[in-house]
């Protein structure tokens, strides 16, 4: 578990470039994303000047102890419908327990506290049981599932649709905030 103030959450950067495609194209993150084929550095390119100034998503970096270890994006802000659809990853291997929770928590305070957003969605394929379980650990509920929706490797997956909903976090912030992160000064 993590000490609240080891843990930041900060928009990306350019010097960011190279350790996002490095993730990207890791075999633990390109498992379980849509995009999953082996991302060209010009490809990679174009994706980042997008990112760097895109107007309804922003991305971002998790670090731990000022050390880039994590990714998370969100996607399809609306501000007039307050929503906007979450994604994340650990690009790096062997973190820490809790690590995953630790971004997620971050991620769930900017979406709800920051951008002011009703309803954060997301998806996992079904086989992802880490990401469903940390999901679920954060509070999200699951909407529906979409059968066979994506071919990956040949093969059809169902996607697990879930939602947060922002009185369920103001219900269980604090709550989370312990769950997530041991107590000051340990």
């Amino acid at each position: 578990m993590h000490r609240f103030d080891d843990c930041e959450l900060r928009s990306i950067r350019p010097g960011d470039k190279d350790i996002l495609l490095a993730w990207r194209n890791s075999d633990h993150v390109r498992s379980n994303m849509y995009t999953d084929h082996l991302i060209a550095p010009e490809e990679h390119e174009r994706w980042f000047a997008s990112a760097l100034q895109h107007p309804s998503a922003q991305f971002a970096v998790f670090a731990l102890r000022g050390v880039p270890v994590g990714f998370s994006s969100l996607t399809g802000i609306s501000r007039e419908h307050q929503r906007c659809t979450w994604g994340f990853y650990l690009g790096e291997q062997g973190l820490p327990k809790g690590t995953g929770s630790a971004l997620g928590y971050l991620a769930l305070a900017h979406a709800f506290d920051t951008l002011g957003m009703y309803k954060l969605s997301s998806e996992a394929f079904a086989f992802n049981h880490a990401s469903l379980a940390l999901h679920r650990k954060l509070g999200f509920r699951e909407e529906g599932r979409l059968v066979e929706h994506y071919l990956k490797q040949g093969q059809r997956q169902d996607i697990v649709c879930l939602a947060k909903f922002s009185n369920q976090w103001g219900s269980d912030r604090q709550a989370l905030r312990d769950l997530c992160f041991s107590p000051e000064g340990v």
